[in-house]
């Protein structure tokens, strides 16, 4: 290492070591919010289900199609999976799978 050249390349070495980014694993587990939404809750039951927004624009772009003309079907949007079954099995006057002919 007597040699300029070497002291150099050596001075160099110890530089990029000393410049290379560390990953603090603390900073890492921390929880960071991207993004927050309002939830919304079962119009039968109450519990939360999805995002307001979501469940906002689908009923919005449904409104106007046949299938949730009625306004149980409509309504059958804001329910929770569970509510939504119940729901179906109540609701013996309207038209399922099985009466549709062919």
């Amino acid at each position: 290492m007597s040699h300029p050249r070497n002291r150099k390349r050596f001075a160099a070495f110890l530089l990029a070591l000393v410049a290379i980014p560390v990953l603090s694993m603390a900073a890492a587990r921390q929880a960071v919010t991207i993004y927050e939404a309002e939830p919304f809750k079962c119009v039968r039951c109450g519990k939360a289900f999805g995002v307001k927004a979501m469940i906002d624009s689908l009923t919005g772009r449904l409104a106007s199609h046949s299938m949730f003309a009625a306004g149980d079907a409509l309504k059958r949007l804001q329910m929770c999976a569970d509510c939504r079954v119940v729901d179906m099995i109540e609701n013996k006057n309207e038209t399922n799978i099985f009466q549709v002919k062919r």
